[in-house]
């Protein structure tokens, strides 16, 4: 005989999340009916009574569940899909994106960045999770068994009014654990934890970055799990013209009697310029303004038909050697032949756009040979 299925709700959560609700809501378990269910009583109301079904092997279960439902949210006073809601997320972390922005006041939001925000809400989490045992500045190719496992566990909740709210759920239960061959409680929170330590680090970098314009400040946010996976999927909660500012707020799993610290990141418009520019860095694509470049010319080259000639000097920056690429004018680059016939060192002053395996000072200015005692 197959079970009565009234509804749904059993499907949506677990006996042992409906448990722990009700502990941490100061229900008492006073002992079990037979081999079957269990009562529980308030403990500040003793004739408030709910009973649950011992396991799913009960074949009335569903209805069970759905009557033991329909008890506690006329005790609570609550729509059933309210009380639902809270009992879902009591044992799951959850990632909450505010979109702060005058089009979105009401409520709603174009539907081009509807769907972006969720695709990158769903991309945040999966770079917290690739990030979780390896911090590298860039992550490529398909997810680990774990990642994956994590990623295919989210839930999308309902959204809510607040400019424009969208909550993604990451489930922390007894039975996900069950099913796997890893602990996914475990990788659910340590991918909460690794996913707040780094937005918090992505924000103070962003601060220091505005105060310092050096993308130094980045570096040490890499291993507290940011990347350029992360901060791109930063930059999608601004919508496609990265207009939008947007708020974040991550609530651990709360367990009875212990509810979870919750965290919020504030990312404004000057966050957001940052962002971008550490997404750069992180990908070895990035422009440092207004940087003198001085080194030796290992390469020359100019076009027999062209007055513009380019050269390749060996340079610092950033702490390793790169080869720069210079484009100067006629009187510029004859110089630079006569420096390179010397082995002399030259500068140069512009903005330098530093890629994986090359640079290029761009808008070149001021080109000199360095003189006896004007290195250092």
């Amino acid at each position: 005989m197959s079970k009565y299925r009234s509804s749904t709700y059993a499907d949506e959560i677990s006996l042992p999340q409906i448990e722990a609700y009700l502990v941490s809501r100061n229900w008492i378990n006073d002992g079990e009916i037979g081999k079957v269910g269990t009562v529980w009583h308030k403990t500040d109301s003793p004739n408030a009574e709910i009973l649950l079904p011992r396991s799913t092997a009960i074949k009335d279960y569903y209805a069970r569940i759905d009557n033991a439902l329909n008890e506690l949210a006329a005790y609570e006073q609550r729509k059933v899909d309210e009380v639902i809601s809270d009992i879902s997320c009591l044992l799951s972390s959850v990632i909450s994106v505010r979109v702060i922005s005058a089009d979105t006041s009401s409520g709603v939001i174009p539907f081009n960045d509807g769907v972006l925000l969720i695709s990158k809400a769903r991309e945040l989490l999966q770079a917290a999770a690739m990030s979780l045992n390896a911090k590298r500045k860039q992550f490529t190719g398909t997810l680990s068994k774990d990642a994956k496992r994590y990623v295919d566990s989210l839930l999308l909740g309902q959204t809510a009014v607040g400019s424009y709210v969208v909550n993604v759920i990451a489930p922390n239960e007894e039975r996900q654990a069950a099913e796997s061959d890893s602990d996914i409680s475990s990788v659910t929170e340590a991918v909460t934890h690794n996913l707040v330590t780094g937005l918090d680090a992505l924000a103070k970098a962003s601060d220091e970055y505005g105060r310092t314009d050096d993308f130094k400040v980045f570096d040490a946010a890499i291993f507290d799990g940011a990347s350029s996976n992360m901060c791109d999927a930063l930059l999608g909660f601004s919508g496609a013209e990265g207009k939008r500012e947007f708020e974040i707020r991550v609530s651990g799993a709360s367990k009875p009697f212990f509810p979870s610290e919750v965290r919020t990141f504030l990312f404004d418009r000057k966050h957001i310029d940052a962002l971008r520019r550490a997404s750069g860095y992180y990908k070895d694509n990035y422009v440092l303004s207004d940087r003198e470049v001085w080194g030796v010319i290992k390469r020359l080259n100019r076009p027999a038909e062209d007055e513009i000639g380019t050269i390749t000097i060996e340079a610092l920056v950033n702490g390793a050697t790169r080869n720069v690429r210079i484009r100067l004018e006629p009187g510029d680059y004859h110089q630079a032949v006569l420096a390179h016939d010397t082995k002399a060192y030259v500068k140069c002053f512009g903005d330098l756009h530093v890629k994986s395996k090359s640079a290029e000072l761009l808008n070149p200015k001021e080109f000199s040979v360095v003189r006896e005692g004007e290195l250092f």
